[in-house]
């Protein structure tokens, strides 16, 4: 979940009461609905999410991290970002590539409803991550 999408809720004193009462909403939504916690694509607070993810982890929970950090609207890949080989490395789990096809019919970007539609789910061998470049452990994924 991209945290900065939900600035009013995380920074209120920068926005009007309704603002942030919408995001808190959201975010709160969200959160218990798809079973989801922030993550910061520009704001600090990594070491907070390592944290909370490897205890997640060592709870047995798996994680699913979109790696591109967005849906695009074509439905092409995009490049992958540098977290999900940051958080493979850190916590030593193995990594398992998920490509969705057809998600950008059936849930276009910018939309919060889902239309009716096919998808396909293609799932990859499990890999290990090793190493201390986190943008090339995420393109070994890619």
């Amino acid at each position: 979940m991209y945290k900065e999408f939900f600035e009013a809720h995380f920074s209120p004193q920068k926005h009007a009461p309704l603002s942030r009462l919408w995001s808190s909403a959201e975010y709160y939504l969200v959160a218990l609905l798809g079973n989801a916690f922030p993550i910061p694509q520009e704001e600090s607070g990594v070491r907070e999410t390592l944290r909370y993810a490897g205890e997640l982890v060592s709870d047995r929970w798996s994680l699913l991290i979109f790696p591109e950090g967005e849906r695009k609207p074509t439905g092409q890949m995009g490049t992958f970002q540098p977290g999900v080989g940051l958080l493979a490395a850190r916590l030593e789990v193995l990594v398992v590539p998920i490509y969705l096809e057809g998600v950008d019919r059936v849930l276009p970007a910018k939309s919060i409803i889902p239309r009716p539609g096919k998808t396909r789910v293609v799932f990859g061998p499990a890999m290990s991550l090793g190493g201390d470049n986190p943008q090339h452990l995420s393109q070994q994924v890619e």
